[in-house]
């Protein structure tokens, strides 16, 4: 039997690492351009933990996805870009639990996780003293470029293909 959507525990994950994630890229980008401040201390604070709940749904989401039942793959008409899009797909996956690890990585070769844990923004050192946070930063930025091909293949597939698309992820726009 062939699904027209993915399941609700898919919808459900993709959807809350999405806001997750609209949370943790200004916070990450705010972290860089900002100053050791308290403020600065207060994006570290909310990047982390929004950081390890989009992990744990990471995670949660490969179980699902050889758990749940799911729609056949989209056909963009041509056998590369269907490649392509399957590619980024786990790319997306794997990218949030790389970065997870250089996060962790970053916060425990530092003094972040001190600063965090005495909230004590003085302790924040120089942000790029470490190569785990200099492979985080760009393993970050990578990522947002994978995020952004997506929601542009998204849209350019409803425009060109099937206006329907988005209803695979319990959309009806």
């Amino acid at each position: 039997m062939t699904v027209e959507k993915y399941s609700n525990r898919s919808i459900w994950i993709h959807w809350l690492s999405a806001i997750l994630m609209l949370v943790m890229i200004p916070t990450g980008l705010a972290m860089s351009e900002t100053e050791a401040t308290s403020i600065r201390l207060l994006w570290y604070k909310i990047h982390f933990i929004t950081g390890i709940l989009v992990f744990i749904l990471a995670v949660f989401h490969v179980y699902v996805y050889f758990k749940d039942e799911r729609p056949t793959a989209v056909n963009t008409g041509n056998d590369l870009q269907n490649k392509c899009v399957a590619i980024l797909h786990r790319l997306l996956t794997i990218f949030i639990i790389v970065l997870t690890i250089t996060g962790v990585a970053s916060v425990c070769t530092t003094q972040i996780w001190t600063a965090i844990i005495n909230n004590d923004y003085k302790l924040l050192s120089v942000l790029y003293d470490s190569v785990f946070v200099t492979m985080h930063h760009i393993q970050g930025l990578i990522f947002i470029i994978l995020i952004m091909l997506h929601i542009v293949g998204i849209f350019l597939h409803r425009a060109k293909i099937d206006p329907t698309i988005l209803q695979r992820m319990g959309l009806k726009l």
